[in-house]
């Protein structure tokens, strides 16, 4: 059982070196979050608290050769993100809309019994603006620009869908109502 000191600490960590992101991969929106060091210790020791992996960092082909401190990741897997996050929550000072976002997210990921594989379009539609939130929070450098795209709306194929209930439009062409951030990355 850990300390508040401890899970203070580890908040610390996570805010510092740590990341915490919503990626669209063209079919759907999955989430990452995760803390890099060069101290493998402490992320084995987060790592035995809450489950997950520790995993190590290749040195990357443009360094070899120059000083270069190996680095290692701790990821949570899906079943110990949500115990992680709320647990850090209270004491994040950098990222607490990041993990706040995050956690909606997970809420959004509802137990589905046999025969339900769909989600909702509402569901989606509250995906696609907690991915573009997120976006805008992790961007770094310059402000990112907002171009206009349709977000992505479910693919039903097998059944028609009503799409004037759902406040969509189905995906024909690009729509000047949803903003999506692109980073000039």
């Amino acid at each position: 059982m850990l300390t508040e000191t401890e899970i203070a600490y580890i908040a610390g960590v996570l805010d510092s070196d740590g990341w915490m992101s919503l990626n669209d991969n063209g079919y759907v929106v999955t989430f990452n979050c995760g803390i890099v060091s060069t101290h493998k210790d402490v992320l084995d020791w987060i790592c035995s608290e809450f489950g997950g992996t520790v995993r190590t960092h290749s040195r990357p082909k443009s360094r070899k050769g120059k000083n270069w401190t190996q680095t290692w990741s701790y990821i949570p897997l899906s079943d110990s993100i949500k115990p992680f996050l709320e647990a850090t929550r209270p004491y994040l000072r950098m990222k607490p809309r990041q993990c706040d976002i995050l956690l909606e997210f997970l809420d959004t990921r509802a137990k589905r019994g046999p025969g339900n594989y769909r989600t909702p379009p509402e569901v989606i539609t509250r995906r696609n603006e907690l991915l573009i939130e997120v976006r805008k929070l992790n961007q770094v450098g310059k402000q990112p620009k907002l171009y206009f795209k349709e977000l992505r709306t479910p693919k039903y194929d097998d059944k028609p869908h009503d799409w004037a209930a759902a406040n969509l439009k189905p995906k024909t062409q690009p729509s000047d109502s949803s903003p999506v951030v692109k980073s000039d990355g």
